[in-house]
């Protein structure tokens, strides 16, 4: 049995082996997707003259064939997917036709392929919605309100003409899932049993240390994180670390100079998923994810699993996951004085960070990738039995 994960995530090949820039645990999905024999991933391919150390290994040593089909070398940004358009579609198309079950991340542009293909009634069709399909900044930019307008009905459409519908949060679910069509919530979870943090309980050291990690860009309000720190260093010194890449960097490096906390704070970069960025989380003391809107980000599940007390918004799927004072703490919303009076409680009150710590552990271990992805592997394999195709 043939399964197609479709997607427009970045996969690189050097010396005969594969690399992503987030993980993809295929060999975690082959143990719960069984009756697969096959796995084709179709993704943007782009070769490397040199080994890529920075980068996730893909595992190819699982009891299942792989198979990258994608397209070469494209541009990124929209001038890319707008230049190679017709022939990345009609790639996508083809890997689609020719697969047993097709699990599309959405809103990728490659799962708009899907549309272009038949019904069939011995394909299972997964339409995953992983993200927001609006983009963040909409403002008063017309264009940008256009390509969110037809990037939401074309999520739409494909969900409904999806055989199961997967969503990351309930919140996303109440959005954009097909009326009167039963739908799934399960998120990306990347974590397992082995890569959990043995302690539940932190110290704090004599220069506190705060985490952001993730995209660099508008809508994570990362801004008022750092109009946050500098309230706190008002009463306390605290440092902040800044993990993630975009355009958006040089923007908050002119706030963090307009505010004078250069020496506070810290652009990390990137950071390579696993270990290193897990030795990271276990050496913060807390992580602040001040996002003007989410799906539901897996970088508060990955820090529960290593004891790092959450601070985050209250919007989008957060508080599904974020229990206020049980497992993390809640701000709303563009409020730096409510995100500076939370990284100081959380600071000086150790019965609380390490009661959120504990609270935050056990959410995790129910977000891990077997229990998530498990649940998407078994609604398959039940459609597939009534289908008698297994």
């Amino acid at each position: 049995m043939r399964i197609a994960y479709i997607s427009d995530q970045k996969f690189f090949t050097f010396n005969k082996r594969w690399y992503t820039t987030a993980s993809l645990p295929i060999n975690e999905y082959q143990k719960l997707f069984s009756f697969a024999s096959e796995w084709v991933i179709f993704g943007r391919f782009y070769i490397l003259e040199e080994e890529p150390y920075w980068l996730y290994d893909i595992p190819n040593d699982i009891a299942a064939r792989v198979e990258f089909i994608g397209f070469w070398n494209m541009e990124d940004g929209w001038i890319g997917y707008l230049a190679n358009l017709f022939n990345y579609i009609k790639r996508a198309r083809n890997v689609i036709s020719k697969s047993d079950i097709v699990w599309l991340k959405l809103s990728f542009v490659a799962s708009i392929a899907y549309l272009f293909c038949r019904r069939e009634r011995n394909r299972v069709v997964i339409g995953h919605l992983v993200g927001h399909p609006i983009l963040g900044n909409k403002g008063k930019n017309l264009i940008i309100k256009s390509f969110s307008y037809i990037s939401y009905l074309l999520t739409r459409l494909i969900l409904c003409r999806s055989d199961i519908q997967v969503f990351v949060s309930n919140y996303l679910a109440g959005k954009f899932c097909c009326p009167k069509k039963k739908y799934l919530v399960a998120n990306e979870s990347r974590i397992n049993i082995n890569h959990f943090v043995s302690s539940k309980t932190k110290s704090i050291g004599d220069l506190p240390k705060v985490l952001y990690v993730g995209r660099l860009s508008v809508e994570k309000g990362i801004v008022y994180l750092i109009e946050a720190i500098k309230l706190v260093n008002y009463e306390l010194k605290v440092g902040l670390i800044i993990v993630g890449e975009g355009d958006y960097i040089f923007k908050l490096r002119r706030l963090v100079n307009k505010l004078e906390l250069s020496d506070r704070v810290t652009f990390k970069g990137y950071v390579k998923w696993g270990i290193e960025l897990f030795s990271l989380m276990r050496d913060c003391d807390c992580l602040v994810l001040p996002s003007l809107s989410e799906g539901m980000p897996l970088v508060i599940i990955e820090a529960m699993s290593q004891g790092l007390p959450i601070i985050a918004s209250n919007v989008g799927g957060i508080p599904e996951i974020v229990k206020h004072k049980k497992n993390g703490l809640l701000v709303p919303a563009r409020q730096p004085d409510q995100i500076a009076s939370s990284i100081l409680e959380i600071i000086r009150d150790s019965n609380l960070r390490n009661n959120i710590i504990e609270g935050g552990i056990r959410t995790a271990l129910r977000n891990t990738l077997t229990e998530q992805v498990g649940k998407i592997a078994e609604e398959v394999r039940v459609l597939l039995k009534s289908r008698n195709l297994i």
